[in-house]
């Protein structure tokens, strides 16, 4: 919002925002994050909004609704020292206006240009509003933990199989030592990830590497770089095999966008090969999220909806693996518990 105050077009301006989450806990922050500025975010608890004929009455209802803190002295004081206002509506919902503008005659209470007539346009910045990769809309630190919390869980289930049956992993590592040095062993695999996982001391800030000191996400990563998509259903069987999903839990299994836009040219049609096969995507995906952010000035800003919703979708993907892996140690059920 301070940026678009540069750049504004006249003294009052509105502006939509559709939020799922909570919008009291939204406008709060907005509240908190300008401080300094004559911006009022109002949480829209009324109807209306849906007929461009409307939406001076509608303005007018939502201005009532807002009155007890735009006539507060010191923010009354803060609007006429500026000498505009920005009032920020927050719906649960998309504005589907086809026209936004509409003349407006303020109240006679209002701080700035009280019972004259203003040209009101309301801006829908659910889509324009831009932010970097590193922002805190995108979670990247959640979705680092979430990594982190994957390639541990990774090791205990890859370990007990092993122990097991080490033909069940035997597919999976040789894909992944391929290309790689000093993997002399499926131990030294599961050794190095574990070593390198300890010495992290905040899973907030855990990046994965495909070259310095590789764990598990680190090879599948790399190895998922590597590889076409039409060949990627192979690394998702041996990883399917080496951790034991079976068909009735793969089936139904929560699958990402970036797996429709990795899809092979031949469908998979087994359901434990397309879970593999979503959970390299998402891995790759995920991992390629947290570099980008870190590299965020030499990206452009994208659509905060779309951005959040990419990070949504590879976050639920990856608590999901997380929990099912989970599950196949705690079920006993061809992998016992640790």
């Amino acid at each position: 919002m301070a940026k678009r105050s540069d750049t504004r077009r006249g003294e009052l301006c509105f502006y939509w925002v559709a939020s799922g989450g909570d919008r009291d806990e939204f406008a709060q922050g907005l509240l908190e994050l300008s401080a300094d500025l004559p911006l009022c975010p109002v949480v829209v608890r009324i109807g209306g909004f849906v007929d461009p004929n409307a939406v001076a009455h509608d303005l007018l209802r939502v201005l009532e609704s807002a009155k007890t803190q735009l006539v507060r002295p010191d923010f009354a004081e803060r609007i006429r020292a500026e000498g505009w206002l920005d009032v920020v509506l927050i719906a649960r919902r998309e504005l589907e206006l086809d026209s936004t503008s509409s003349p407006v005659v303020l109240p006679d209470w209002f701080p700035v240009r009280a019972s004259t007539s203003v040209t009101a346009t309301i801006d829908d910045l659910t889509w324009s509003t831009r932010v970097a990769l590193s922002a805190g809309e995108v979670q990247v630190a959640d979705l680092r933990r979430l990594v982190f919390e994957l390639d541990r869980t990774l090791v205990r289930v890859l370990r007990t199989s092993h122990a097991q049956d080490h033909r069940r992993v035997n597919a999976l590592y040789d894909r992944l030592r391929s290309g790689s040095d000093g993997l002399e062993s499926f131990e030294d695999l599961l050794s190095g990830t574990e070593s390198t996982l300890n010495r992290i001391r905040n899973p907030g800030d855990y990046r994965p590497s495909v070259s310095r000191h590789p764990t598990l996400v680190g090879h599948i990563w790399r190895v998922t770089n590597a590889t076409a998509p039409d060949k990627l259903p192979a690394l998702a069987k041996s990883l399917a095999a080496a951790v034991g999903i079976a068909a009735p839990e793969a089936e139904g299994f929560y699958e990402t966008m970036t797996m429709v836009l990795e899809r092979p040219s031949q469908p998979i049609e087994d359901a434990n090969v397309r879970w593999g096969f979503n959970f390299v995507v998402s891995v790759r995906a995920a991992c390629q999220l947290i570099t980008a952010a870190a590299h965020a000035d030499e990206y452009a800003e994208y659509p905060v909806q779309l951005a959040r919703s990419l990070s949504l979708d590879l976050r639920t993907s990856l608590d999901r693996s997380i929990d099912l892996l989970d599950s196949r140690i705690l079920a006993g059920d061809g992998i016992v518990s640790d």
